[in-house]
């Protein structure tokens, strides 16, 4: 990874400790990193894109990996437009675009901005990131999933801070989905990989 790219990662973290704006931090980053890294997904829809740390992290795997594409939903104005000057700083605007709404609402706005692949009249994801109100977790799953092409991976954060506030029903039900391979990883404040068969 470049210095000046890494130099801008620190940087936003530091925003985030003066103004919390809710990033996944440096470990989950990477994470997310080599999960795009060695996954090599051509579409990505990430849902909470806070202040763009989380698609930063991405877009650099997929810059990496020479292709892909990130859509990213925001409903936070003043997060929103912090998130557009930082992917503009990291020089990926090209990789990344966004979407300022509420999602499940703005899923299908989002949808229309990924380009086909060349023969292909519509759009599969291959792999979704949800970081937004955890709440909302299951809402976001009913919504994207039938969007996965097969073997397509979700990747839901907070897993492991948020398993008894809010996240209980939806985890457990995940983990007994037989449409899905589930793992979590105890890495930051938990990872859920729910691989769709």
């Amino acid at each position: 990874m470049q210095k000046k790219l890494t130099a801008l990662l620190r940087k936003i973290e530091k925003q985030n400790e003066e103004e919390l704006a809710w990033i996944v931090g440096p470990k989950t980053g990477r994470m997310l990193y080599y999960l795009v890294r060695i996954w090599r997904p051509k579409l990505l829809l990430e849902i909470g894109t806070s202040i763009g740390y989380s698609a930063i992290w991405m877009a650099t795997a997929m810059e990496e990996n020479d292709f892909g594409q990130i859509v990213t939903i925001e409903s936070h104005t003043r997060r929103f437009g912090l998130a557009e000057k930082n992917i503009a700083k990291a020089g990926l605007s090209h990789r990344i675009r966004q979407v300022k709404g509420h999602a499940p609402e703005v899923i299908e706005e989002a949808m229309a901005l990924f380009k086909p692949e060349k023969g292909k009249s519509s759009v599969g994801l291959d792999m979704a990131f949800f970081d937004a109100t955890k709440q909302e977790t299951q809402s976001f799953f009913d919504a994207v999933f039938p969007l996965m092409n097969k073997g397509g991976l979700i990747i839901v954060d907070n897993v492991k801070s948020h398993r008894f506030k809010s996240m209980l029903e939806f985890i457990d039900g995940i983990h007994k989905d037989p449409r899905l391979e589930v793992v979590e990883i105890d890495v930051g404040a938990g990872l859920l990989l729910a691989l769709k068969k």
